[in-house]
């Protein structure tokens, strides 16, 4: 199997998503019900990053998969045969640690180590991508934690990623709506950046 089967599944959702906030962005002032809608939106771009990566990295452990160089596989001594044995022994890596639960796979850092972990053959491919610098995603996971929260941390880092005010009220359409330097809305710069980023990684 081809592991750009998990970019093409990826890209389809980022742009049934992105033209739903089109509609959204058309409009000169959205409604209570319209501000839910667009917060589930934006929620929604994390969520499938998350399962892109985490898709990406257990998928490549078991041997079944392709990228553009050939198959890929974990170089473990015992390589998991599926995803699940993938999950498995990457959580068996970290044994009491993280008390079981899965690393933050929208979290480059820790995606970069979870392949790390599994051995990877693709590794150099994904911590080149997953690596690079700047990386917007990092925005939008600290958007969403704020949707998804609301506390005074999630608020305290947005504001120091220059992404609102230093005080007053966060407004979560004006930061999905604000262009960036480059000119982009970010609500369209990060799903421009994923798309870019998984068809390179796989």
């Amino acid at each position: 199997m081809q592991l750009n089967r998990h970019y093409a599944r990826l890209k389809q959702r980022l742009s049934f998503i992105e033209r739903e906030i089109d509609e959204l962005a058309a409009k000169r002032v959205l409604a209570k019900r319209e501000v839910h809608a667009l917060e589930k939106y934006l929620v929604q771009l994390q969520i499938e990053w998350e399962h892109f990566i985490r898709r990406l990295i257990l998928d490549s452990a078991t041997g079944q998969y392709q990228d553009t160089s050939g198959r890929v596989f974990s170089k473990l001594l015992n390589p998991p045969k599926t995803r699940e044995q993938a999950l498995y022994t990457l959580l068996s890596t970290f044994k009491n640690k993280n008390r079981g639960r899965e690393p933050e796979w929208s979290h480059s850092t820790k995606a970069i180590d979870a392949a790390t972990r599994l051995q990877l053959s693709n590794l150099t491919a994904i911590s080149g991508y997953l690596g690079v610098t700047p990386w917007p995603l990092d925005q939008m996971r600290f958007l969403r934690n704020y949707i998804a929260h609301q506390s005074k941390n999630s608020a305290v880092t947005l504001r120091r990623q220059s992404m609102t005010s230093s005080s007053g009220k966060i407004s979560v359409v004006q930061i999905a709506f604000d262009y960036t330097p480059s000119g982009v809305q970010r609500y369209k710069e990060w799903p421009a950046f994923m798309k870019t980023i998984a068809q390179q990684i796989v």
